[in-house]
């Protein structure tokens, strides 16, 4: 017993003395500023009363199945996500829960519907499936289709719709 209680006294008094003279630096630093927050970019939005302007509204598909933005850069099918900007004219709205999308509802060309969760940020992959790569694949060199993007908000109201084109390009980028 008494060398268990010496060991806690120990491990005690090496603490105590560890803490007195980790707090007698000289060289520490206070931080007088609270650092600028990251600016947020408004875009003028097409639409009044949109919310978010999709950075990304047009894809480019080539025959190898290659997904592009319109300047030419390569996006990964797998982990491209769909970017939102926030809107000027709506701009106070943003980060409230009635405009945060939380799921969205896509309508293809063809007329089919599916939901997807948004969850932060809307990946590409749950917008265009594997099956409709496989159908784009068989269009004609510079067709274009549009797909209807639907934000959802928490209560799954509709925040905004948005289109993204689609185009399929056999030779994108030209090399």
């Amino acid at each position: 017993m008494k060398e268990t209680v010496c060991k806690y006294t120990l491990l005690i008094i090496s603490a105590i003395i560890f803490c007195v003279g980790a707090c007698k630096k000289d060289n520490s630093k206070v931080i007088n500023e609270r650092p600028d927050p990251e600016p947020i970019v408004i875009f003028q939005c097409p639409k009044d009363g949109d919310i978010y302007k999709l950075i990304v509204d047009t894809i480019i598909f080539n025959r190898k199945g290659e997904l592009y933005i319109t300047n030419g850069h390569q996006i990964t099918f797998e982990y491209a996500t769909i970017p939102l900007g926030v809107c000027a004219k709506t701009a106070d709205s943003y980060g409230t829960a009635m405009y945060s999308p939380m799921a969205a509802i896509v309508k293809t060309d063809e007329g089919k519907t599916r939901e997807m969760i948004w969850d932060r940020k809307g990946y590409i992959k749950n917008m265009i499936l594997p099956e409709d790569i496989e159908r784009f694949l068989t269009f004609t060199d510079g067709k274009k289709i549009s797909f209807e993007l639907s934000l959802l908000n928490f209560n799954h109201d509709i925040i905004q719709t948005s289109s993204m084109t689609i185009i399929y390009r056999e030779r994108f980028p030209d090399k």
